[in-house]
């Protein structure tokens, strides 16, 4: 953890570690109850040793007043420490070890019993500042994770009770009660530490398994509502699509009719427009059915050999009198050295076409051109880059990041107002990624923009695993 973290992380001066607050928050409040009831213990343990200790018969303890001083002493140090670890906590938004701290009093304050109960108590006043202050300081230099770890306070425990061993109690079993009482004191704070850094350790690790979970349960529910709704727009642009043919047909057959009796060309006029409208109605709820498809996963591939100069010149074509309704000249080029592209050529075309037509959408009397050219990928294996590239009023800049999101549209600040629905262009990114390529743009508002597919030229394994049987 580096200290660049520190909008998120503040390290501890006293517990020598980093500490999320927001984790810390969440086991403050998940301990609650158990923290309660360990204070109330902890308290009563207290009290009762304090009176244990006021009512031993310290007869041969010289200097019981020290006593009472040093245990009062233990308990108001520990208490006020308890209350300015909260408040900096509160302030700072990290956890002081308080257990560090109120360990370390019980430490001291422990030496200063021995040393109020011995014969050295006449000079205790002098020694017990230069005690608490040698520890004190001895403690800041240590290891950031030395400090107060079970070595350490074995360590201090063999310094302690060697203190004891020279004489400190003034009878043998005086001596060994206080050594056992001081041993346990200083092991339990030297095991306090670890222990609790285990549990919280723990805690966040459950905390963000936890949240892994719901965030998986999350996106598989969204998964499922989206396959769901696309489940239903497939079924319902099935049911919508034969109703259209059926219009289609009739309109043919009136047309036919119509042509036959003489009808004035107005009325022509008007079938055309129907059959028009009717054959968009009829695009449009195949682009969605498409998409629908795609995001439901079923897709049939047929794979072949697509030579891209043959497939260009194809498209180019079919789009040539749309280019001319507005001036265009609509071009291809296709670099030697291209391979061919072994892929399904109906799905590229449902790439392509999309491209192609918002090109002639979108410029005019300017030009268009559709290009192919070999690359090769960070592997070294060999790909084919496919383009359409215009002159005509480019992307505004607040549409661009959402370009590629289903039901968007690329033009809503364009003079051109024909319906839409913004599938195209989701299929278009849906069926590369099928074909194991990418799809991907540049473009400048007011001078054009140009599209780019890439292609792998032999088929990934992943699409040859969907070629129908």
């Amino acid at each position: 953890m580096s200290a660049a973290s520190g909008d998120r992380y503040a390290l501890g001066r006293l517990s020598s570690e980093f500490v999320d607050p927001a984790n810390e928050r969440a086991f403050l409040e998940a301990t609650y109850g158990q923290r309660r009831r360990l204070s109330i213990v902890t308290c009563i343990v207290g009290v009762v040793g304090f009176l244990a200790t006021i009512g031993l018969d310290l007869t041969d303890f010289k200097g019981t007043d020290w006593l009472v001083v040093a245990v009062s002493m233990r308990l108001g140090t520990a208490a006020t420490l308890v209350l300015a670890a909260g408040w900096f906590w509160r302030q700072r938004g990290y956890r002081p070890a308080t257990d560090v701290i109120v360990g370390v009093i019980h430490v001291i304050v422990g030496v200063a019993f021995l040393v109020a109960s011995s014969p050295l108590r006449d000079r205790a006043l002098y020694l017990l500042p230069t005690f608490l202050v040698l520890v004190l300081v001895g403690y800041l230099f240590l290891p950031t994770r030395g400090r107060f770890s079970a070595p350490v306070a074995i360590v201090l425990s063999g310094v302690f009770l060697g203190l004891i061993g020279a004489g400190a109690a003034p009878t043998e079993e005086k001596g060994l009660t206080v050594m056992l009482v001081l041993a346990i004191n200083v092991l339990g704070v030297g095991f306090s530490r670890p222990m609790n850094r285990t549990r919280r350790r723990e805690f966040i690790k459950t905390r963000a398994l936890e949240a892994a979970i719901a965030r998986r349960d999350k996106a598989e529910a969204a998964a499922a509502a989206s396959r769901a709704r696309s489940r239903f727009f497939m079924n319902v642009s099935h049911e919508l699509r034969t109703p259209i043919h059926g219009i289609i047909g009739y309109i043919d057959l009136i047309e036919e009719e119509a042509e036959e009796r003489g009808v004035d060309p107005a009325t022509l006029a008007d079938l055309g427009k129907i059959r028009l409208s009717s054959a968009r109605l009829e695009r449009t709820l195949g682009k969605i059915l498409e998409l629908s498809s795609l995001e439901v996963g079923h897709s049939d591939v047929t794979l072949t050999r697509v030579d891209p100069g043959a497939f260009l010149r194809e498209l180019a074509r079919e789009y040539i009198g749309r280019a001319r309704e507005r001036d265009n000249t609509i071009t291809t080029r296709c670099l030697s050295g291209t391979p061919h592209v072994e892929t399904d050529a109906s799905l590229l075309r449902q790439c392509m076409e999309p491209l192609v037509d918002n090109a002639a959408r979108f410029t005019e009397c300017g030009d268009i051109e559709l290009a192919a050219a070999p690359i090769y990928g960070e592997e070294g294996d060999l790909w084919v880059m496919f383009s359409v590239e215009d002159s005509g009023v480019g992307i505004a800049q607040e549409l661009q990041s959402g370009l590629f999101d289903p039901f968007t549209r690329a033009d809503e600040s364009s003079s051109d107002q024909s319906p839409r629905t913004g599938v195209s262009l989701a299929v278009t990114r849906r069926l590369c990624a099928l074909l194991g390529g990418d799809v991907d743009f540049e473009t400048v508002v007011g001078s054009g923009t140009r599209f780019t597919i890439r292609l792998p030229a032999a088929a990934p394994t992943r699409l040859r695993a969907l070629v129908r049987g």
